[in-house]
């Protein structure tokens, strides 16, 4: 996993199964090249062809969600495609939505933010510059803050806790190594470095901090490592959960663990996990996202080795749902996406496939996973059983 936002792919005709994106027009479908779906499914931000980033869908009267300015400055909801100006030809190459807000990473390292980014409650910005500096290559938002890794591997933060005063502007946080990878919760931040540890920072009273010792609020400001044996190549936070994937393949967890923040999949009758434990994945796993919103209540799934998806979250057991060798992708189609992944769109070629090329035997690991195919899900039930795991995103 290399230290940026998480993307995937998927064919152009798929996002006619986006409700939000699905009554564009055919010009309009074709000229996006990546997009992300947040707010349950009702809300998009997408980047065309011209590097133009566009709004639609629920964009809220006191959030102004979307980013848009002008004469549609905190409408209530965007009807049709509006442009997002400040954001436009900027290059943006990751976007991420919280709660409250939202942030873009350009390729130059610039960092924005927008919505309810202010010290004082109840105002609202559009799109503006956090930083001063060009240095950040990843970004997160939780419920109503942000953190950005910068290219020297240090993190910083923005914003504050759910409900708390103290206000955070660009502070650091420290590491005993460098960071290279971090996942924001509600109100928790995860942090992988270079040499596997996992560090975390902020509400740590369901679980989520990853340490048996934490203590509400004294440790909230505090960077503590969690205990965990492994060592680790990425987190991913849920609302109020952590996990974790080691080197070798395991998945560990920690955090709530309901029926209303998601199971882990742990195995543990606990409601509140305070430390690391086994997610319950017979193969090694290589890709795990989390996908979280409103309700707060997490969903998890993981891609094997072999592309066999496992999803759970709103059931205490991971399921298998699919072994047909497809990629993550394809459990989020109609959905909103998961958290901190951007998904590019593929475009048919206009070059005739060779004789060689046209064998139903896909030639590479990406023809495997995106291209489309005929009863990509197997059976009905396995697509009715991811909507069921993700209609909560």
């Amino acid at each position: 996993m290399t230290p940026q936002n998480s993307i995937f792919t998927v064919w152009g005709a798929a996002l006619k199964q986006w409700d939000v994106l699905k009554d564009l027009s055919p010009s309009e479908q074709e000229d996006i090249r990546s997009f992300v779906v947040f707010w349950s499914g009702y809300s998009a931000l997408y980047i065309t062809s011209r590097d133009e980033v566009c709004g639609i869908g629920n964009n809220g009267v006191n959030l102004n969600l979307l980013g848009l300015t002008g004469t549609h400055y905190r409408i209530n909801k965007a009807e049709q495609p509006v442009e997002i100006k400040c954001l436009s030809k900027k290059g943006l190459v990751a976007i991420s939505m919280g709660v409250y807000l939202g942030a873009a990473l350009d390729r130059e390292g610039w960092l924005y933010w927008w919505g309810c980014v202010c010290e004082n409650y109840g105002e609202i910005r559009t799109p503006h510059l956090a930083s001063d500096f060009p240095r950040y290559t990843l970004v997160s938002c939780g419920a109503m803050f942000i953190a950005a890794l910068s290219s020297d591997g240090w993190v910083y933060v923005w914003g504050r806790f759910w409900n708390t005063e103290k206000f955070f502007k660009e502070d650091p946080l420290l590491t005993t190594c460098y960071v290279t990878y971090l996942s924001c919760g509600v109100g928790h931040l995860a942090m992988v470095t270079n040499d596997g540890q996992v560090f975390t920072w902020g509400d740590g009273r369901l679980g989520q901090r990853g340490y048996s010792s934490y203590r509400y609020p004294e440790h909230d400001d505090i960077v503590r490592r969690a205990e965990i044996d492994a060592s680790c190549s990425v987190v991913k936070s849920g609302g109020h959960s952590t996990l974790f994937l080691s080197t070798t393949g395991q998945v560990w967890a920690c955090g709530a663990n309901n029926g209303s923040n998601g199971f882990l999949g742990v195995g543990s009758p606990e409601e509140v996990v305070r430390t690391p434990q086994r997610v319950a994945l017979p193969e090694p796993i290589m890709e795990v996202v989390a996908g979280w919103s409103g309700t707060l209540l997490t969903s998890y799934a993981a891609l094997t080795e072999n592309g066999s998806v496992y999803v759970w979250g709103k059931t205490d057991v991971p399921q298998l749902v699919t072994s047909v060798g497809t990629s993550l992708v394809g459990t989020f189609l109609g959905l909103s996406t998961p958290r901190d992944i951007m998904i590019q769109v593929r475009r048919p070629s206009l070059v005739p496939p060779t004789s060689s090329s046209s064998s139903s035997t896909p030639t590479s690991d990406s023809d495997r996973q995106d291209a489309p195919k005929r009863g990509k899900f197997g059976n009905l039930k396995y697509l009715d059983l991811i909507k069921n795991h993700f209609n909560i995103i």
